[in-house]
């Protein structure tokens, strides 16, 4: 892909981080704010406030909820607990 190409896929795995970071608890209103993840009055904004809206992320297996979504390294979007910790639990079976 050309230069611009590339900035914009990484300001938008940037922005889906700070979401996610938000959600978790990792980062402050003021952030969140300056991110324009949240509007001046606290309401979530964007694709987030849709997919919040939709469903609370829970674990399928346990029912744990309080959980997000979060990409690894390597990619692979596993759910993270508010400690940004990949969540894990004994009903899930490979």
């Amino acid at each position: 892909m050309g230069d611009h190409a590339d900035e914009a896929i990484e300001q938008g795995f940037a922005e889906m981080a700070a979401e996610g970071d938000y959600l978790g608890g990792l980062i402050s209103e003021d952030e969140a704010y300056e991110h324009g993840i949240i509007d001046e009055h606290g309401a979530i904004m964007g694709s987030i406030a849709v997919i919040r809206k939709i469903k609370a992320t829970k674990c399928k297996f346990c029912g744990k909820t309080e959980l997000h979504w979060k990409s690894s390294d390597i990619g692979k979007w596993r759910l993270h607990d508010k400690n940004n910790k990949i969540h894990s639990c004994k009903q899930y079976k490979k």
